[in-house]
């Protein structure tokens, strides 16, 4: 069965945080948000960044933890590693796919201390095929993108780690929700992009979001930028989270395509705490008049504030691993006391 989930202003975040202790960082995001996730640190290690993360496992994949580069070298063997690798792919066992302690440590901890309660639904998170595969070169300095093997199982291996989170995650909630976080989203249509069109984006991306649905978990895609956002609704995602702290105005250019994600049952995650020097001056009924400022501007398009309410997941504007540690549980106090407020104000419930 579909799994079903009506957000209705509760919350969650985006991955990164900058605490080094993995428990701290797990404790403070349970206390926190409804949907708690397992937190990617990248100031711990080199491996805990956005690619190096889920670099691991891939055929003819270099890491160089001292020059903080991954690359992938095909060399006189790469045809072999790349068929070992698909009849791991085709095997079904997900174990070849986990993320390690090495490179995740905020798993276990997270594993560890979410198991003290059931949750509503629990988040993981996983780096986009597109921002992974422009963002890694082959030996030769092209991006793995625009080699379609190399594309090809970068798009398995992430789904396939999406489905071991979910398996795993599942221990702890009954819905889990994978974020694809793809900021090279906000470089659509630049040079970044050159001969990259909307279908190869959409297609790209259910590549990963079509699996974490045959998992029974549930698919966002997550772009901190500006962008062309009819992108993130033409997928087959469920969740669309936008930086709204800046961009509201822009997604509401977008009025049928938004109408369109609503009505099969799409919810919009709205990135309304800034994850920058500007939060000090924050409070939470600014942040509330600034989600209501995104509000009215769809509402102005002819949407229903209920459904707007109804279909909205609260986040940060995007990771806060480039915060201090006190900025960043002062995002995430702001980001619960808002979704607090707003669930006592218009559903009268807290829990």
């Amino acid at each position: 069965m579909p799994v079903i989930l009506t957000p209705k202003c509760r919350c969650t975040g985006i991955g990164s945080v900058p605490f080094t202790d993995a428990a701290e960082a797990c404790t403070m995001l349970m206390e926190t948000v409804d949907f708690p996730f397992w937190p990617q640190l990248p100031r711990l290690s080199f491996r805990e960044q956005m690619i190096p993360q889920y670099a691991e496992g891939l055929p003819c994949i270099l890491i160089d933890d001292e020059n903080r580069r991954v690359r992938f070298d095909l060399g006189p063997d790469g045809h072999e590693a790349i068929l070992a690798f698909y009849e791991k792919f085709l095997s079904g066992d997900l174990a070849p796919f986990a993320l390690s302690e090495q490179c995740a440590a905020g798993f276990p901890a997270f594993s560890r201390l979410a198991a003290s309660r059931r949750w509503d639904a629990v988040k993981g998170q996983i780096t986009g095929p597109l921002t992974f595969a422009l963002g890694v070169p082959d030996a030769g300095g092209r991006p793995a993108y625009h080699n379609f093997e190399l594309l090809d199982v970068i798009q398995k291996s992430l789904a396939r780690k999406a489905q071991w989170q979910i398996d795993r995650l599942r221990a702890f909630a009954d819905t889990v929700i994978i974020f694809i976080d793809e900021p090279i989203l906000s470089a659509f249509g630049t040079s970044a992009y050159l001969n990259i069109g909307k279908d190869d984006v959409v297609r790209s991306l259910n590549e990963v979001i079509s699996p974490i649905h045959e998992a029974g978990g549930l698919a966002g895609v997550h772009c901190c930028g500006n962008t062309d956002w009819s992108l993130l609704t033409a997928t087959d995602a469920d969740i669309a989270n936008f930086d709204a702290w800046e961009y509201s105005r822009s997604v509401s250019l977008y009025p049928g395509e938004i109408r369109g994600f609503l009505d099969r049952g799409g919810m919009l995650a709205w990135g309304i705490v800034p994850t920058s020097d500007v939060i000090a001056c924050q409070t939470a009924e600014s942040l509330r008049a600034r989600l209501f400022d995104g509000f009215r501007f769809l509402e102005e398009k002819g949407f229903d504030q209920r459904l707007l309410l109804d279909s909205c997941l609260l986040t940060p504007s995007c990771g806060a691993g480039n915060l201090t540690i006190d900025q960043t549980r002062m995002v995430f106090r702001l980001l619960g006391e808002v979704s607090r407020r707003l669930r006592e104000e218009f559903f009268g419930f807290l829990a």
